[in-house]
Formats: structure tokens, C-alpha cells, sequence
């Protein structure tokens, strides 16, 4: 695997020789020049391989993610309770080094790397799916075009670059997240990624200590719903709704102030205040929730319905 001195590059050829014409045309070369090493997260390729390593083989953690319907994506609810994959407006992606990301009360998460957003984590949900099918650490190939019919995008040229940058990202960067219950996993969301020239597939591959935070707790969406949400906050409520039991004897009641953080938005408080009534008037008729309200106190009310 070719790397610099800074980390690992986002993407790599299968054939051994120089990367300088990769660089030049690679869509996520600049990801590459990221610090990989630093006092917080030390050296992550290698403290990370060595930590799943050594908890497998002890039988720490489990080596497989649970399973999920076909029709679903699953994801640690760790994750969608926080700014982890935030919402970002379009070209304000910024680089982070160990920004700590608002997150659900108990659970830390730090986070290294270009900001990530709700279309990066449609990628690394169907990631996920298709890893769920054997023990973590084992190659996962997909083509490109099958790839992105999946998640509801088109298999043009614009958007297999982004594809590849996305992945990129997801591999480039550090995250560190503790629970509640003192689990923590530290590395990159995606340990490693290339593009076999042979087949012209993909191959992925996820870090089994990734299955640990799922062992905590994890959230079932609806891939149908998710994909006729708008980008965005509607997304990200999505999968923080489906993360809440939110009863109508219990609903889930969130102030907009925290709900800001947690989706990561930087908009003023009034806009962000309409989004949100727009995004659960969208959630309403998606069915993902039976009801809501905005309450006197400036926070968001939510019941789910009986049958999810």
C-alpha cells in the first residue's frame, strides 16, 4: 500500500510502481496531506490494526456486524446521535484536527479529518450492508455503477469521482468514540480502500473493532424512506428519530439548541428552526414519525409510529 509520511493515501493502486501520476489525477489527493499522527490519536494504522488484532484474538469483541434486513442499513446509534456526519452546506467542508463533535449525552466523539455529511454517510451505511455478511476485516468488492444505484445516485463520471473522494475521506481520516458504557473504538471509519485495475471493482475493507460499538447499541432505517428524504438535516433526523423509542405515553423530546449541535449545523438559530419543521413536515409524510411539535420551550417533540 503506498503511503506518505503524513498517513495513508485514499486511494491506491493494486500494481506496485510510482503514485506521481496518481496524485495528479486522484480526486482526493489533498486528503493525503493530512497529519495521521498526533498526540491524541497516535499513530492510527498501526495502533488500530494492532488493537483489533489483539481483541479478536482474545475474544473481546465480536468479529461480525449484526444482521439486518435488505430493504434496511444499520448503523451504531453512537454515530447518528452526533455531528459525526453533520450537515454541511455545499462547499464549506472544512479539516479538523481533534475537534470534539456534540454528541448524545454520555458518549465522547473526537474527530480528525475533512468534515463529513449526510451523503458520505449514505456511502458508508452501504458499506456496512455489505460487510454485514462476513467477519470484518475480509475484503469487501463492489462495482462502482452497482454501488450507486444503491444509495440513489447516478453512475456518471461526476459521480463515481465523488465516490472515490467520499471513500477517501472516510480512510483518511481519525474518530475516536467512547460510550456511555465505556466502550471506544479509534481509527478511521474505513480501513482500507483501493480500486483492483484488474476487475475495475472496489474493495473496502472495515476494521472488525468497528462491531463493538454495534454490540452497544445500534439503529435499523428504512433504505426506501432515507432515499426519498432531501440531503441534508431531513436525513440526519431520520436516523436520530429511529435511534429514540419515542412512544406516545414517552415521546422524545430534544431542545432545538442541542439538536443544533448534534446535527452540526451552523446556521442561525431562526433557520435552523424552520429547517427543522420543514425536515419533520418531510418525516411526517415519509412516515417515520405519527407526530410532532415544536414546544413552548423551544424544543422538538417526536412520537414514531406503533409499527416501527
Amino acid at each position: 500500500m503506498f503511503a506518505v509520511s503524513f498517513g495513508w493515501l485514499p486511494f491506491r493502486h493494486r500494481k506496485q510502481g510510482s503514485c506521481t501520476k496518481c496524485h495528479s489525477r486522484c480526486p482526493a489527493f489533498r486528503l493525503v496531506l493530512l497529519p495521521m499522527v498526533d498526540p491524541y490519536f497516535g499513530d492510527i494504522a498501526e495502533r488500530c490494526s494492532q488493537r483489533a488484532h489483539d481483541a479478536i484474538a482474545s475474544g473481546e469483541v465480536p468479529t461480525q456486524l449484526p444482521s439486518w434486513d435488505d430493504d434496511q442499513r444499520g448503523a451504531p446509534a453512537a454515530v447518528v446521535r452526533s455531528a459525526l456526519f453533520g450537515v454541511i452546506k455545499r462547499g464549506e467542508r472544512k479539516a479538523v484536527e481533534q475537534q470534539t463533535l456534540a454528541s448524545w449525552a454520555g458518549n465522547e466523539v473526537r474527530y480528525t479529518g475533512f468534515r463529513l455529511d449526510q451523503a458520505d454517510l449514505d456511502c458508508w451505511l452501504q458499506v456496512l450492508h455489505l460487510a454485514r455478511t462476513s467477519p470484518l476485516g475480509r475484503e469487501v468488492r463492489f462495482t462502482a455503477g452497482t454501488f450507486l444505484r444503491n444509495i440513489g445516485r447516478k453512475g456518471d463520471g461526476n459521480t463515481r469521482r465523488w465516490l472515490r473522494r467520499s471513500l477517501g475521506r472516510m480512510q483518511a481520516c481519525g474518530v475516536c468514540i467512547r460510550t456511555a458504557d465505556g466502550r471506544e473504538y479509534q481509527g478511521p471509519l474505513i480501513s482500507d480502500f483501493f480500486v483492483d485495475e484488474e476487475s475495475g471493482q472496489y474493495v473496502v475493507r472495515i476494521n472488525p473493532l468497528i462491531a463493538d460499538l454495534f454490540d452497544e447499541a445500534y439503529v435499523k432505517v428504512s433504505l426506501e424512506k432515507r432515499l426519498t428524504l432531501p440531503q441534508g438535516l431531513p436525513r440526519h433526523l431520520h436516523c436520530y428519530v429511529q435511534s429514540h423509542r419515542a412512544t406516545p405515553t414517552h415521546p422524545h423530546r430534544i431542545g432545538l439548541a442541542s439538536l443544533r449541535a448534534i446535527t452540526g449545523s451552523e446556521t442561525e438559530m431562526k433557520d435552523f428552526r424552520r429547517k427543522v419543521r420543514r425536515a419533520m413536515e418531510e418525516l411526517q409524510r415519509a412516515g417515520v414519525v405519527a407526530s410532532w411539535r415544536i414546544t413552548e420551550g423551544d424544543a422538538l417533540e417526536f412520537v414514531r409510529p406503533e409499527h416501527t
